[in-house]
């Protein structure tokens, strides 16, 4: 009886300490939640506080750059030459990974989007002038983009969070000159092997492979049909005015613009590389604005 009821004290005291354990652990996570989730709206309220600086002292192209702010709102001749009323932010899931990013937007259109790699702002995409950008379930965006009165791209993006980046996966282009062309790009279906490339060429560089964001072959119609999302874009939130942010005064921390497929960064990798088309020009055929772009960039 004696060691009956020794046991039965055991096995309790057993299940205690295993509820305290697992009490404790959720309490520790949902703290390190917390402060996750303080971490990435004091960097939004960074990027933010820019954005505001900039457009309250009507600033040039050149002062919102030397700042450390590339934003496509410069293409809408923002902040001295544009509906200011109309840029509006918000806070929104847009890779369906549970966070928040940081949206800016243009007269209802996407512009500029945001996230936050653990310790700052990360700028992730920028959409052209003439193009417009959607965002949809399971981590994908599409940009149509219009290349000329008959010329356009439409461009499929895929969240990847183990690189809290988008990548460039399939896109459909029409030339009046040559007709319709499907592409897939070489991040589409990476191996293992070529994973393990991009993960050593972050770790000896801080920079992609250049290959990363090319494209990879030509496909037909009926394969580009089998692989874009036939999904709805997600309806965003209005947002928030720019004009009616209000944040205490502060010296805000100016956002990391990813490695561009040059290895000459600190340059944004997708296609809204200002300073990187600045620098190469057109002498690098490869060059994401070459690409995405050509001639009617920055002419």
């Amino acid at each position: 009886m004696w060691n009956a009821d020794r046991t039965m004290k055991n096995t309790s005291m057993k299940r205690l300490a295993a509820l305290f354990v697992a009490a404790l652990l959720a309490m520790l996570a949902a703290f390190a939640a917390a402060e996750a989730g303080d971490g990435r709206m004091r960097a939004y309220g960074d990027v933010l506080r820019l954005y505001r600086q900039a457009q309250d002292g009507g600033y040039t192209m050149e002062q919102v750059e030397d700042m450390g702010l590339y934003t496509g709102l410069v293409q809408h001749g923002w902040p001295a030459a544009a509906l200011n009323d109309e840029v509006r932010y918000l806070f929104f899931d847009a890779d369906s990974d549970g966070s928040d990013e940081l949206i800016i937007t243009y007269c209802g259109d996407i512009v500029d989007l945001y996230d936050y790699d653990g310790q700052r702002a990360r700028h992730m995409f920028s959409t052209p002038y003439r193009g417009i950008a959607e965002l949809h379930p399971g981590g994908m965006l599409s940009m149509t983009f219009s290349i000329s009165a008959s010329d356009y791209s439409a461009t499929w993006y895929q969240y990847d969070p183990a690189y809290v980046d988008w990548f460039a996966v399939f896109e459909h282009r029409f030339q009046a000159s040559t007709g319709d062309a499907w592409y897939i790009f070489c991040y589409y279906g990476l191996s293992d092997e070529e994973r393990a490339e991009v993960d050593a060429a972050l770790r000896d560089t801080g920079y992609y492979p250049a290959w990363i964001g090319e494209w990879a072959d030509m496909i037909t119609e009926e394969e580009y049909e089998q692989i874009v999302p036939k999904t709805e874009p997600l309806r965003l939130p209005e947002g928030r005015k720019l004009s009616e942010l209000d944040l205490p005064d502060g010296e805000a921390a100016a956002p990391f613009y990813g490695a561009c497929a040059h290895g000459d960064g600190p340059f944004v990798f997708m296609a809204d590389c200002i300073a990187c088309f600045r620098q190469h020009k057109r002498t690098v055929p490869m060059c994401s604005i070459d690409r995405f772009y050509g001639s009617y960039w920055w002419d």
